[in-house]
């Protein structure tokens, strides 16, 4: 490991440079890799959140299909029931014509008779 440094702060020596100089640009460089090295194994797990991302996705897009499916066929449930109902007061509403008519008719016959009768 000696041997490898001095090889490199010979190698980073350049004309003017100092002996300092290259044991401070050597010190950088050791920096630089450690910080690189640390960067590296930060990362090393990455595959492994990838794949997990990837699983909890997939779990996900399968939800989202299931709830627009159950949306769907509530929705379609509702239309169903409010048409019902939309019937149902329809009929409700011509038995109540029909009545309030039949009254007036008979109220009207009755009004004739009395004015005839005068």
């Amino acid at each position: 490991m000696q041997a490898r440094r001095s090889q490199e702060i010979q190698a980073s020596f350049t004309v003017g440079d100092t002996a300092e100089e290259a044991l401070m640009q050597s010190k950088t460089t050791e920096k630089r890799v450690e910080v690189l090295e640390i960067a590296v194994q930060a990362l090393s797990d990455l595959p492994d959140r990838v794949t997990s991302l990837d699983n909890r996705v997939s779990s996900l897009e399968g939800q989202v299909v299931q709830f627009r499916e159950d949306v769907r066929g509530e929705f379609s449930a509702l239309r169903v029931e409010m048409r019902a109902g939309d019937q149902q007061t329809r009929d409700e509403l011509r038995t109540e014509m029909r009545a309030v008519k039949e009254e007036l008719s008979a109220q009207m016959h009755t009004f004739k008779e009395d004015v005839s009768a005068q």
